[in-house]
């Protein structure tokens, strides 16, 4: 509420602050000047001076977001908010704070065309002492109607009728009241110990800055006046002791004819409760007549006959009850439902010689009705339902509300087109609520107290006149549908047949190229190891060998003769590891997992030592980046054995929606990351895994500590998996060989 008042106050499209006044205009040391300006010419930012005493100040905002300054012939507000949100205010906020009502001072800033009136920006002011409030103006009714008495102080003597405390106070306190005929709106800065009972139904007198409500076209839509607090509000007289001993009325006569004024207090009357929504509105009927009763605290059921103490309201047009207190008398029963239609409830009136009464009225009453029922719409939690019933001439709405989850079962089988019998309350609403004629009943509403309430007379037909013209538009449909599939059959079967046989040839042509690289890796496999394997094996015993013959070499042909033998050794174990993966790829199983579980499975010295978990619903890859993940598996879980004297190894393949995430984690002996070098004795160690993963176009981590085990975790999206796919060597870059 505090936001959205200061936003009217405020907010103007297309104007912005400047950072000096404008150029060429006389100061304005007058408030009655600034006042006079129009909207257009109070967009300029003339140049303000005035002085004048707080009449009013901002007490939630720190520091203060506005305040009122009276000079002695007119009041005006000041926007403090606007200037510091604009950078034009010119001094700190421990001044503004040091602010308070009845000081004297002089104001320098800017105008502004407001909310709804000329305000002044602030830029900077000098404190000159304190000064009495000035009296209140005696304004009429008419100028208070029109807005033309904005910010001014007015002395308003009225009944308080509702006192609005929000919850642990963090907001301002509303007071409810009417005064001269209308109704205002109290606001106050600070009232933290406000009893509202020692208020309602007196009598008072509030003096206080006229600041009526403002929409977003800066038209004036409700009257409103704002005080500090307690010292603002003079009682004159107290409210009953017992809100019960206020006059008492028949339910018919809440608001008649009366050759004296009548009174804004409290109204007493007697009935039978109809319907009760807890926490909100009642309907109490006596005999042939039925009011609504608005009650946020009444604790009644249908059926009690209980006695009702509220304010007269008729912004329906018809009275009711508002702020009301309720209190149970006893246990009636329920009055018996007019059965009605909708003609007798929209058309009640009959003639008596110039004026107009209801024959039959049936606002707030007892009713039985039938309809047939055309949609059902619900709230989000399924606690209230709205019926939307049809009848021949029109339409209305039926409402069932704090509905139990049997209960909502029960509205839900409901079928549209049904035709059910209500028994509720009926309400109501009037054409035009302005008009100065007699108002005119344009349509109403029917309050159920539960779904016992309505009676399924005669469920829904099957064949409803939708439901045939459907299925005869779809029987055309279908049957031209079959016409054109004949007509067009005898043209598109040859082109069928041809794309089929197309199709195979490229299908059979597709496996005679799977099969032979499945064939050729095997015996690049075979080759390699015996040939290429066996050569090298040959050269490193006849290395051996040398080196033994040569005891007394030089100490530079030993140590050139061990790096050669190593150099070997790792050319070999590299060779032995790539020929592996391409074994494993081309007589493994075709997934992944399986892939994984397989290789686990058949490498002896691992000693099943090796656990394969995998998550997700796992995707096709290509036999490409299964290989180089197969080789990276193979490096992490071989390290972990041989360097890591690692018991158990836990591995595992998340297949989720971004990607593939392989994670190898061991409880071996771990090593100190940022003291490993990249390359170790000829060996690419962990830059090979890295290497390999950058390359596919993927990430690794690596995490270890002393003692504590390694982690190995690569990721590869699925974005990058099917770009290899489609061009294994899409980079300039090789994949690492995989050495040991």
């Amino acid at each position: 509420m505090k936001r959205f008042f200061l936003a009217l106050c405020i907010y103007q499209p297309g104007w912005s602050l400047p950072a000096t006044p404008a150029v060429g205009t006389g100061v304005l040391t007058r408030i009655a000047d600034i006042r006079a300006l129009s909207r257009t010419e109070a967009q300029k930012a003339l140049p303000v001076k005035v002085r004048g005493v707080v009449t009013l100040k901002d007490l939630f905002g720190n520091p203060p977001e506005w305040f009122v300054v009276d000079d002695g012939h007119s009041s005006i507000w000041v926007q403090v908010r606007l200037a510091r949100d604009g950078s034009v205010w010119r001094e700190g906020d421990a001044k503004l704070n040091a602010l308070k009502r009845g000081d004297l001072i002089e104001l320098e800033g800017i105008t502004h065309p407001g909310g709804y009136a000329p305000v002044i920006v602030p830029q900077r002011y000098r404190a000159m002492g304190t000064q009495a409030l000035p009296e209140p103006r005696d304004i009429p009714l008419e100028s208070l109607l029109s807005g033309t008495a904005d910010c001014q102080m007015v002395d308003l003597e009225g009944v308080v009728q509702g006192v609005q405390v929000p919850e642990l106070g963090k907001d301002r306190v509303t007071l409810r009241m009417e005064a001269r005929g209308q109704t205002f709106y109290v606001i106050t800065e600070h009232w933290p110990d406000i009893r509202p009972d020692d208020l309602i139904d007196a009598v008072v007198k509030v003096r206080g800055i006229f600041s009526p409500v403002s929409n977003f076209r800066a038209e004036m839509v409700s009257l409103r006046l704002r005080i500090e607090g307690a010292a603002d509000v003079l009682l004159l007289k107290p409210p009953p002791t017992d809100p019960f001993q206020a006059s008492r009325v028949s339910l018919d006569r809440l608001r008649p004819f009366s050759p004296v004024e009548n009174s804004a207090h409290r109204r007493v009357t007697t009935g039978v409760v109809t319907y009760h929504s807890p926490g909100d509105f009642l309907f109490v009927q006596n005999g042939e007549f039925g009011v609504r009763v608005e009650s946020k605290d009444a604790k009644v059921s249908p059926g009690d006959l209980v006695e009702v103490a509220g304010f007269v309201d008729m912004t329906r047009r018809v009275a009711s009850l508002r702020g009301a207190r309720v209190r149970r008398t006893g246990q009636g029963s329920l009055p018996e439902a007019r059965s009605a239609g909708p003609q007798e409830v929209l058309h009640p009136q009959k003639v008596i010689l110039w004026e107009r009464v209801a024959e039959t009225d049936l606002d707030g009453r007892l009713v039985k009705m039938e309809g047939k029922l055309s949609r059902i719409e619900w709230d989000d939690d399924r606690a209230n339902a709205r019926l939307l019933i049809r009848w021949s001439e029109g339409s209305t709405t039926a409402h069932l509300r704090h509905l139990s989850a049997e209960q909502a079962a029960v509205v839900g089988s409901w079928e549209p087109g049904s035709r059910l019998g209500f028994t509720g309350v009926c309400e109501i609403v009037f054409l035009d609520a302005s008009t100065p004629f007699l108002p005119k009943p344009a349509s109403f509403r029917l309050w159920l107290r539960s779904p016992a309430e309505v009676r399924v007379l005669h469920a829904p037909p099957w064949w409803t006149p939708a439901r045939l013209s459907q299925a005869l538009m779809l029987s055309l449909l279908a049957l031209g549908l079959a016409f054109g599939w004949v007509f067009t059959l005898r043209r598109t079967l040859h082109r069928r047949t041809s794309r089929l046989e197309e199709v195979m040839s490229h299908h059979r042509n597709a496996e005679l190229e799977f099969q032979s690289a499945q064939r050729e890796r095997l015996r690049l496999a075979h080759d390699l190891h015996d040939g290429f394997q066996q050569l090298l094996a040959g050269a490193m015993y006849r290395l051996s060998a040398a080196r033994k013959h040569l005891p007394n070499s030089p100490k530079d042909a030993t140590e050139q003769l061990e790096t050669a033998q190593d150099a070997l050794q790792h050319t070999q174990s590299g060779l032995r590891n790539a020929m592996w993966g391409l074994t494993e790829v081309a007589e493994g199983p075709p997934d992944f997992s399986g892939l994984l579980r397989h290789a686990a499975r058949h490498m002896d010295h691992w000693q099943d030592r090796v656990e394969v978990r995998c998550i997700g619903r796992e995707r096709a890859m290509s036999a490409h980046l299964m290989g180089n993940l197969l080789m990276l598996f193979q490096e992490a879980v071989g390290n972990a054995i041989r360097h890591g004297q690692a018991t158990v190894v836990d591995v595992e393949a998340r297949f989720d929606e971004g990607g593939l995430t392989l994670s190898i984690q061991d409880n071996g002996s771990g090593f100190d990351t940022s003291s490993v070098p990249v390359h170790n004795h000829g060996h690419l160690g962990l830059s090979s895994m890295v290497e390999r993963m950058r390359w596919l176009g993927g990430m690794l981590t690596i995490t270890s500590q002393p003692g504590q085990g390694t982690k190995v975790v690569a990721f590869i999206s699925w974005e990058k998996a099917e770009a290899l796919a489609k061009s294994p060597l899409r980079g300039v870059d090789q994949p690492p060989v995989n050495e040991r």
